[in-house]
C-alpha cells in the first residue's frame, strides 16, 4: 500500500511541491481542473519516467506492489480515444 505521495517540480507542482501523507487503502483526490489530479495518476503509474525524478512513493514496509492505474491515458492505449466520456469498468458475465 502507498502511505505517502510527493510530488515536486513537474506540470502544476513548484520547487516546494506537495506531500500526501497518511494514505488508507482507499483515497479519493479531487480538485480543480489543472490543480495535478491528472499528475499524480500518470506518476503512479510511470515512476520510472525521468520528468518523475523530484517526486517520490513510499510504500508501507517498504514493499512495492502492482500499480493499475485507470485514468484518461489508460482508456486511450487499451480501448482508443473513442467517444465513450469517462473511466468504466469492463466486468465478464
Amino acid at each position: 500500500m502507498i502511505t505517502s505521495i510527493t510530488m515536486r517540480k513537474i506540470a502544476s507542482y513548484d520547487d516546494d511541491g506537495v506531500q500526501i501523507d497518511n494514505l488508507r487503502k482507499i483515497n479519493f483526490i479531487y480538485g480543480a481542473n489543472g490543480s495535478g489530479k491528472t499528475t499524480i495518476s500518470n506518476f503512479i503509474a510511470n515512476q520510472a519516467d525521468s520528468k518523475y525524478q523530484s517526486c517520490k512513493v513510499i510504500w508501507e514496509h517498504d514493499l512495492p506492489l502492482k500499480i493499475l492505474v485507470y485514468n484518461k491515458k489508460f482508456r486511450e492505449e487499451n480501448f482508443g480515444k473513442g467517444t465513450i466520456e469517462g473511466i468504466f469498468t469492463l466486468e465478464p458475465v
